[in-house]
């Protein structure tokens, strides 16, 4: 089955969605009979580069061009759409980098067309190159034959060296507006028979980036995951992309503002369980949050928000524990605005604590939490969201059936926590959820433990009887 970035791939110039410049100077060049004999597009990934160069491939070898546009009927055309026209040279610099590609392409150009009229050469991701292979080719981009046209394309232009850039017209590609991403998405969907709903269309294009293959690629996976005969929804966007909607992230944003600690806890943990890809979750986060900026013209506490969050992605990809990671960054910073409710605090109708303790906590022992906050925020909310008894000088901390971040947060502070209960005079004893003996595993899960094993083998792995 065609992907439909391949099947909705623009045929000439008036199927080209945006980059309206750059159309308008290869239409007027084509129709002047003033194209130059090298060009590099730059720009991000899926924006058309590509396009634009099959589509002029198309008009320099028409047979009956239909002003600036191809008549993508004739047999160069369809060769050329095909993929197997013999004067068309598609070329991945990633792939075909070295020297010697480059001297073979400098020894055929000078053989006239075998197909067309012009020889192309479409070489993509031109930056990597190797330094032998541009200089392989500086003398023929700076006077080809005038049979052959280079259009060199790249996302990374200061990568290419300077006297490669000189002896060519550099095109720059733009992202797509949302706007533009919208209405295609919408007209995309009207043509293959389904509904897409504005927000679930609005969503895919705030995702793409500005990218439409992206956009695309997101579409026909919605398209797939959507109920037959149901329109696509934003929660099936979310789905697929692995994110929370707009409204779930516009309430997640005020828990933070509001700093309410065992809250940020139950929804980081409710993300996890459905499966949120937390480098898609930070993302949307950064984008709602220049949203919220642009539409209130005020800087803070968004500014300040998005400071925290700048950089996370990348040191919870170094972490085993992801969930729990960003737990206890989320809960730092929510420290930085004025709590609302959360530790230590309580709302006008309802006790934070109340909400969430199996039992009500003697005076003496909520003290004891609030200390604990001040030191660890993570362990103080861990102990709110678990069981925890006064008995004489001993206090009891129940955690089984607890969410796994609270079981991973007391295993780790475990010992912490002890040492300072016993500065203040108690003994802790723990209820920690049972565990099974490896010996009396089904085979089934024997293999899994000893692959986790062979995987983390400096690690202890825990297996929890399941309630």
């Amino acid at each position: 089955m065609e992907t439909l970035y391949r099947k909705y791939r623009p045929k000439d110039f008036e199927e080209v969605v945006g980059q309206v410049p750059i159309k308008r100077l290869f239409q007027r060049s084509i129709e002047a009979g003033a194209l130059s004999h090298a060009y590099i597009f730059t720009g991000p990934k899926g924006t058309g580069k590509t396009t634009f160069a099959r589509i002029i491939s198309k008009r320099v070898n028409c047979l009956a061009p239909l002003g600036s546009n191809p008549c993508n009927r004739c047999d160069q055309c369809l060769a050329i759409a095909n993929g197997n026209h013999l004067d068309v040279i598609e070329m991945d610099a990633a792939s075909n980098r070295g020297i010697d590609d480059f001297r073979a392409i400098r020894e055929k150009i000078a053989y006239q067309p075998v197909q067309g009229r012009k020889k192309v050469y479409i070489i993509d991701e031109v930056h990597m190159l190797t330094n032998e292979a541009f200089n392989a080719i500086l003398k023929t981009l700076e006077e080809p034959p005038p049979h052959v046209l280079f259009i060199l394309a790249t996302t990374n232009p200061e990568k290419i060296p300077e006297t490669v850039l000189s002896r060519c017209q550099l095109i720059p590609f733009h992202n797509l507006s949302e706007a533009e991403i919208v209405a295609y998405l919408e007209k995309i969907s009207r043509l293959e028979g389904s509904e897409l709903k504005t927000d679930a269309a609005e969503t895919i294009a705030s995702f793409a980036r500005g990218g439409l293959r992206d956009a695309l690629v997101l579409l026909e996976q919605s398209l797939r995951f959507a109920e037959p005969g149901q329109p696509i929804t934003e929660m099936d966007v979310t789905k697929v992309i692995g994110g929370i909607t707009r409204q779930e992230m516009e309430g997640w944003i005020e828990t933070l503002l509001r700093n309410d600690s065992l809250e940020i806890v139950r929804f980081v943990e409710g993300c996890a369980q459905k499966g949120v890809i937390w480098d898609t979750f930070l993302n949307q986060m950064m984008t709602a949050l220049v949203a919220r900026i642009q539409t209130t013209g005020k800087t803070q506490p968004y500014l300040q928000l998005g400071a925290a969050i700048a950089g996370l992605s990348k040191k919870m990809n170094r972490m085993e524990e992801k969930t729990a990671y960003l737990t206890l960054r989320f809960l730092e910073i929510g420290a930085g605005f004025s709590p609302v409710s959360g530790i230590g605090t309580e709302t006008a109708k309802e006790p934070a604590y109340e909400r969430v303790l199996q039992s009500p906590l003697a005076s003496e022992l909520e003290g004891l939490i609030r200390k604990i906050g001040e030191s660890d925020m993570a362990v103080a909310v861990a102990l709110r969201l678990s069981k925890v008894n006064m008995k004489d000088s001993s206090i009891e901390i129940d955690y089984t059936g607890c969410a796994s971040v609270t079981s991973w947060v007391l295993r780790k502070k475990k010992e912490w926590v002890a040492a300072f209960l016993k500065e203040k005079g108690y003994e802790a004893r723990w209820i920690e959820p049972s565990l099974k003996d490896p010996k009396t595993l089904t085979p089934e899960m024997k293999t899994y433990y000893q692959k986790l094993k062979k995987l983390f083998p400096n690690e202890e792995i825990r297996i929890i009887e399941s309630e």
